[in-house]
């Protein structure tokens, strides 16, 4: 299926991690939790954004879903830029499991590692797929992460609020403008 890379910078000698952001932007708590990751070691993120169904309203349309879900990923690369974290990203329209296995076994990896970011109490197909555990089909670890608070691509419609969260964020942690 489709998909819409956004290209960032980072050497490949890294450990390299796969966040997979369903309906959802890492809040202050998780995207303080990948920034502790990399002062940990090296890392190099790839942020996968499935294109879903919006939560807001009854009726929606396939480029409104796909705009929300670039939104989301041009507002997170924006800001692990501007907390030194090297990163890339792209938007996917399979399913969240589909689109999590191309990604993994795509060329973005190979990958050491899956973060998933949700805010759902429950994403079943993480640990089971044709009854097995999601991350023995890939071959490397899934760690299931949720946002707190859950930032949702559509509590909040517009993107420009979506940055003030973030922008908010940043000064209380010193990142650079």
């Amino acid at each position: 299926m489709g998909d819409d890379s956004v290209e960032g910078a980072g050497p490949t000698s890294r450990r390299k991690l796969l966040v997979a952001m369903l309906h959802t932007l890492a809040g202050p708590s998780v995207f303080d939790y990948l920034y502790r990751l990399a002062g940990e070691s090296p890392t190099e993120f790839h942020l996968m954004m499935p294109v879903l169904r919006p939560d807001y309203g009854l009726t929606w349309t396939e480029a409104q879903a796909r705009k929300d879900a670039n939104d989301r990923l041009a507002i997170m690369l924006e800001f692990m830029a501007r907390a030194g974290l090297s990163a890339t990203g792209e938007t996917r329209t399979e399913s969240p499991p589909e689109a999590l296995e191309a990604v993994a076994s795509g060329p973005a990896g190979p990958f050491d590692g899956v973060l998933v970011v949700w805010r759902q109490k429950k994403y079943r197909w993480l640990f089971r797929r044709e009854g097995e555990r999601f991350e023995d089909v890939l071959g490397i670890p899934i760690e299931a992460i949720r946002a707190d608070p859950p930032v949702g691509h559509s509590n909040i419609e517009d993107p420009d609020q979506l940055r003030e969260i973030f922008e908010e964020h940043s000064k209380r942690q010193g990142w650079r403008p």
